[in-house]
């Protein structure tokens, strides 16, 4: 099992958010904008000022932390998570469930939603984990909206919805070293060449890697 606390952004503080590998990346993906994976820094250092606003900080966390898309995320159910492991199992595309791991800090917000929020709105459990303010599970679209809407509270300077989050994922992972096909798995992609499309490359770390790993890379020919 891969050990989670070595990439480090799974139980962050303030200075590991400066050094945050996510600082002054390029993509190299230039046909269609991106989200800067850097935006989210502001979203992370946000702090609801509410207490109807604990969901959306809730649901910031686990993104980032877990990679869920959208719809995954609207059906979790309290009997799929493990508090103490920190997983949660989740239906993807395909009806195919995957495990899901989560951090220190997505834990304790998604406890202060339930005891603050949750508990009160469905004690029994009978509704899937989030839940929109009138108590009814909720949808694709809520999900996407609220985020935005935590995007311009947090004076996010781009806007942020659960897609950029799955690609944040995707990209801080890759950064830290995980294998793609590690990541591939952590998605839910059955493709690595979906997984290589989410991921921010910056050029000069592409150039790196190839001259560090390439056996003839440094080579300079003798021929005239």
């Amino acid at each position: 099992m891969l050990d989670f606390d070595k990439f480090g952004f799974f139980h962050r503080g303030k200075s590991d958010l400066k050094n945050d590998p996510f600082k002054k990346e390029r993509s190299i993906h230039i046909k269609r904008r991106q989200t800067p994976p850097s935006s989210i820094d502001s979203i992370l250092e946000w702090k609801p000022q509410k207490k109807s606003e604990i969901r959306d900080k809730a649901i910031s966390e686990l993104l980032f932390q877990s990679g869920l898309r959208a719809t995954e995320l609207t059906t979790i159910r309290m009997e799929k998570i493990n508090f103490m492991e920190r997983t949660l199992v989740v239906t993807g595309k395909g009806m195919k469930e995957r495990i899901c791991f989560f951090g220190k800090i997505a834990h304790e917000w998604m406890d202060q939603y339930v005891s603050e929020v949750r508990l009160k709105m469905d004690p029994q459990w009978k509704l899937p984990f989030f839940l929109s303010f009138n108590a009814k599970p909720m949808t694709r679209h809520q999900v996407y909206r609220a985020m935005e809407s935590v995007s311009k509270k947090s004076n996010c300077p781009h806007r942020f919805n659960p897609h950029a989050f799955r690609k944040a994922f995707a990209t801080v992972l890759h950064r830290r070293g995980v294998d793609l096909e590690d990541i591939a798995w952590f998605m839910g992609h059955s493709s690595i060449q979906t997984t290589a499309d989410y991921i921010h490359l910056a050029s000069n770390d592409l150039i790196k890697t190839f001259m560090k790993y390439h056996p003839r890379a440094g080579i300079v020919s003798k021929e005239p």
